[in-house]
């Protein structure tokens, strides 16, 4: 659940831009055989089968189930693709694999269609 951040909280601290892509950058490296993997199994055109995760300012963010893999999508493709006019959390998406986010980490999703039923966990 989102909650309210207080930038101004006495715990944050500001760091530098720099100190941030420094930390990103070790955590990303940690990552990336998983992502080499990844990218091996789920090439480009591959079909996949998952369910939107959240909506972020980036797009609908979908996972994808058995890859331990999040993907983005376009939201405006998503909602034009859709069977049901109020997307959601949970909602199966069916899409194609067109390309990787090598920053997030995030499988690009294309030719979206979300269906009108929600994925059983």
């Amino acid at each position: 659940m989102d909650q309210a951040l207080y930038l101004d909280h006495p715990s944050l601290q500001r760091i530098s831009k720099n100190e941030f892509d420094r930390v990103w950058n070790i955590v990303n490296n940690n990552q990336l055989p998983e992502w080499i993997k990844l990218k091996e199994v789920l090439p480009l055109g591959t079909k996949i089968d998952g369910y939107i995760e959240v909506f972020y300012p980036q797009g609908v963010i979908v996972s994808i189930p058995g890859y331990e893999a999040l993907g983005v999508a376009n939201f405006e493709e998503c909602a034009a693709n859709s069977q049901k006019r109020n997307m959601h959390k949970d909602l199966i998406i069916k899409a194609e694999v067109i390309g990787y986010d090598k920053v997030n980490y995030w499988v690009i999703l294309g030719n979206p269609e979300v269906l009108d039923k929600e994925y059983l966990f």
